[in-house]
């Protein structure tokens, strides 16, 4: 085998073995359980919130969040809460990109396990720095994608 060929081998089996560390799936599992098309059977929302806001989601059952207006989270403690319910036949994680409408860079968020047929949301809570709310009077707009969607 020529030098060539053997350092693009390494370099490929590098790649694959590097890539598949990052959820802790081996390749063959992540491509087995992999299904981006079952996205539409999980409902995501995201807002940005307040400590108050928080302490009610993980106090109070069956609480509807209102998403606050940029000037009224303006100056305090926000944080990103990423609400997921999934209505499917199967068990499903994955890793959720949010982007919102004034940054370029989304932030990834873990989804761990959720089983199917959830009656309530599974909620995480990121901090985050004040600085990136503007003081004006629009609504922040959090977009969700799923860049890996597992199933089982």
């Amino acid at each position: 085998m020529s030098r060539f060929w053997k350092s693009f081998l390494c370099l490929f089996c590098s790649c694959c073995f590097c890539s598949a560390k990052a959820d802790d799936l081996d390749l063959l599992s992540r491509a087995y359980l992999s299904n981006k098309k079952y996205a539409k059977n999980i409902e995501v929302k995201a807002y940005l919130v307040t400590r108050d806001q928080v302490a009610k989601v993980f106090t109070e059952d069956n609480v509807e969040i209102i998403q606050k207006t940029n000037k009224e989270l303006y100056g305090r403690e926000i944080f990103l809460l990423v609400r997921c319910k999934n209505f499917g036949d199967y068990r499903s994680f994955g890793t959720l990109n949010c982007k919102f409408s004034e940054s370029g860079n989304p932030i990834s968020i873990e989804v761990m396990m959720m089983p199917g047929y959830m009656k309530s949301f599974g909620n995480s809570v990121l901090p985050m720095y004040s600085g990136t709310i503007p003081n004006d009077e629009n609504t922040p707009v959090i977009i969700c994608e799923w860049k890996s969607l597992y199933t089982i």
